[in-house]
This record gives C-alpha cells, structure tokens and sequence, in this order.
C-alpha cells in the first residue's frame, strides 16, 4: 500500500491515489494481487506519501525486504533509546501489535522511534528538539493528539516544546503544498471515505469511534452522541491529569502517549505497539508498579491477538458485537491510575528516575 502510494506521489497522480477504485487499481498492478475496491486504501495525507516517493522506486520484492529490516531496526533503537537496555526489543517483538505490525508492513515502528527520540531529547533538557521530532507526527498527525491537549493544559511551560513542533510540521506542510497542492485537494475532499471504505469493516480498529459502532449499528445518531461524550469525559480526565504533573516532563509524555492513542478517532491494533513508551516510563520511574506492568502489558497483547476475531464471529451470528480491545485499555489504564493513588503527587514534585 505505502509503496503503490509513493510511486503514485512520485508521478504526481494524486487523483488516482486518492480514489478507491483507481487506487486498488495501481495496487494490484504493483503487488499482482487481486483486491476489491476498499480492499487497498492510502489514507495519509500528501507528505506521507512524498515522504514514501524514493522508496517506492525499489521492485517490490526489495522493498518488502528494506522496509521489514529497517522496520525492526526502528524497533530496535528506539527501544533501548527509551529503556536504556536492550532487553525491551525481544520483549517487544513477542506482542501482537509488533507481529501484526511486520505482518501488515505498517509504519508503526518508525513512528515509535520518533517517539523515543522525542523522549531522549526531554530527558536531555533539550525540549526544542523534542518539540521539533514530535512534529515529525505530522506525517501520522493522529498521534500527536495527546500532546497537543498536554501542550494546551499549560501552555506556558511547553513554549520551546511547540515551537520546534510547530516549525517542523509547518515547514513539512508548507513544502507539501508547493510539491503537491492538486494533492492536498484531492485528499481533502476524499479523506471520509478514505477512512471508512464503503463495505469495509474495520474489525482491527481499536478506537472508541469503531467500538461503538460495532455496539450499535445502525444507531447513528446515539452512536455519536455516546462517542461524544465518551470523549469529552476522556478529556476531562487526562487534563487532570496533566494538571497533577505538569512539571514531571516524562510522566506527562507518557500520559500524552496514551491520549493519543484513546482520542484516535482512527487506530488500528498495530498502533498499540506505541504503550511500550509510555509501559518503559512507568517501568523507570514507579518501579513499585512493575507486577501491575507486567500484568497489563500481557492482558493488553492477548486483547490485540482476541478482539478482531471476537468482533467478527459476533457480527456473523447477530449483527453487533463488543469489541474487547478498547474497553480493556480504559480498564486497565484506570486500575494503575488508582494503583498508584491516583497519581496524586504534588504538582511540580519529580521523582527520581
């Protein structure tokens, strides 16, 4: 998909990349596969797929291969970037989301080593450049929601943090638009469809959106309006707890990793492979919640591996089902807030790492 993308980026066919049919089109002429419309879909914006224009130069077979390596050497650095060891990487790599991720040769793993990037450079008080690497998320920008709600909750000790986020995206974008303006157009008008293809059922996605779809379908209306308040309780929520810690840097990039990843209206179970960084935070820092860690980390890759088939046998026998995956993640999310006394220390007390 990403290398039918960056081909068509590379010729300037921004309408046949944007559009379902002529996409699985281009599709199965580049991989020889035989898919249905929906079936192969790019739903990044026009710098992603810039971004993939060199390496779509590659014969497929070679690019299967470069992608899948320097995939896992993502993994790998980012990884012992967050944890300081390399025992994280195996550990990693037995998950669901990891083994989904190669499987599916999503990008999920270069997006985790922006991520770890982002948190050396806090750690090193180089909050410019942390900022400036989280705007490389511009290219995947439903991963950054959580750090623009961290941002907004106390503006004024995240100046240089925005700053070097807002240079990198803006400077992205506004190159994109130079190189692929018709690009930019077409995606806009087509991104609805892009996200939810007519027939397609994201049986993978993990979000509060598709979990209540899934629940009620066909119930548009109170469909919406749970997943709106759904979302503004989240919200409330994780601007407390951004409240609580807003001076401790690290614990507040693992509560916007975490942000991001329930505020998605978009996220697909490879995506969960991203609470390595915020578990590796908590791990450092609150060595008395190791069991609890453990627990969760292991109960959250079973749901991974479970919830899709769940969702797909129960929509076969009655039309809806209860996708497990999300529900799980608040839960547990939940129990180690309140495991750890509601994480109520002092706002601006820093605990040693």
């Amino acid at each position: 998909m990403m290398l039918t993308g960056g081909r068509l980026a590379l010729t300037g066919n921004w309408a046949q990349l944007y559009n379902l049919g002529s996409f699985v089109d281009a599709y199965n002429q580049a991989t020889g596969l035989v898919l249905r419309t929906g079936g192969a879909v790019f739903p990044y914006p026009p710098p992603t797929a810039l971004a993939l224009a060199p390496f779509s130069i590659l014969r497929v077979s070679l690019a299967l291969h470069v992608w899948l390596i320097t995939s896992i050497a993502a993994l790998l650095i980012g990884s012992r970037l967050i944890s300081g060891a390399w025992t994280l990487f195996p550990i990693a790599l037995l998950t669901t989301p990891a083994y989904v991720t190669m499987d599916l040769g999503q990008n999920t793993m270069f997006s985790f080593l922006v991520l770890a990037l982002a948190l050396v450079s806090y750690r090193r008080d180089h909050r410019l450049l942390g900022g400036a690497a989280l705007g490389i998320l511009v290219f995947k920008p439903q991963l950054a929601i959580g750090f623009v709600l961290w941002w907004l909750v106390n503006p004024r000790l995240y100046r240089r943090e925005v700053a070097g986020a807002a240079l990198v995206s803006a400077s992205v974008i506004v190159g994109s638009l130079f190189l692929a303006l018709d690009g930019w157009r077409d995606y806009i008008s087509s991104v609805a469809e892009l996200f939810q293809p007519p027939g397609m059922v994201p049986l993978g996605s993990f979000s509060l959106l598709d979990f209540v779809r899934f629940l009620l379908p066909g119930r548009g209306t109170l469909a919406m309006a749970l997943v709106g308040f759904g979302m503004a309780g989240m919200v409330w929520a994780f601007v407390a707890l951004f409240r609580r810690w807003e001076s401790d840097l690290e614990i507040g990039f693992a509560l916007a990793v975490v942000a991001s990843i329930l505020l998605s209206p978009h996220l697909v179970v490879y995506d969960w492979l991203l609470l390595l960084v915020p578990g590796a935070i908590l791990w450092q820092r609150l060595p008395d919640l190791r069991p609890q860690l453990t627990f969760a980390g292991g109960l959250l890759s079973l749901a991974a591996l479970l919830s899709a088939d769940v969702v797909s046998r129960s929509l076969a026998v009655g039309g809806s089902a209860f996708s497990p995956a999300f529900p799980v993640l608040v839960l547990l999310g939940s129990w180690l807030v309140v495991r750890t006394g509601g994480l109520t220390h002092p706002a601006g007390e820093r605990q040693s790492s």
